[in-house]
């Protein structure tokens, strides 16, 4: 979405599912041989028993069609469930607080297990205005100073070990 232009708040910003929905069904065309077009249309007929091409002619009528997301069976960890799954990984920054990790694991979730995995490329690029910042970060996120290349190494390796009780 982002190559295509779309602007950000149709992909991780406040638009509403419905908004960002009908901007994917306008660059689903665009991904035609690429795997993000086939497991579209897979999970659409798999999940929701929809069997048309998503685009912008018909993602109104799709996401009507798809009320049946409403229902508990439908959300996240229905279908996780449903497909069998047993395990998530997200993609977090070493700054992250993992907020959503500790809820999750402090829920009763069956047997699926979620876990953090580790982001750190924000440290490599020592050259960017945003290496300071992201160093204060990682201090106040560790709760102790960052003054030394072993210190930020050290507070790296503690964040890649952490993992929600």
């Amino acid at each position: 979405m982002r190559t295509m232009g779309i602007d950000e708040s149709y992909i991780t910003g406040v638009k509403s599912d419905k908004e960002k929905f009908l901007k994917w069904a306008e660059v689903v065309p665009f991904t035609l041989r690429n795997p993000l077009y086939h497991w579209t249309h897979l999970e659409l007929q798999r999940y929701f028993d929809v069997h048309e091409i998503l685009n912008n002619n018909t993602a109104e009528n799709i996401y009507h069609q798809s009320k049946i997301l409403q229902q508990p069976s439908h959300h996240v960890q229905g279908l996780l469930t449903q497909m069998n799954v047993k395990l998530v990984c997200t993609t977090d920054d070493p700054t992250d607080d993992l907020i959503h990790h500790i809820a999750f694991a402090a829920s009763e979730h069956s047997s699926l297990k979620m876990f953090p995995s580790f982001r750190p490329d924000k440290f490599i690029h020592i050259e960017q205005s945003t290496f300071i910042p992201f160093i204060e970060k990682l201090s106040q996120v560790s709760s102790s100073s960052i003054g030394t290349f072993d210190d930020l190494i050290q507070k790296l390796k503690d964040r890649a070990h952490f993992l929600p009780k």
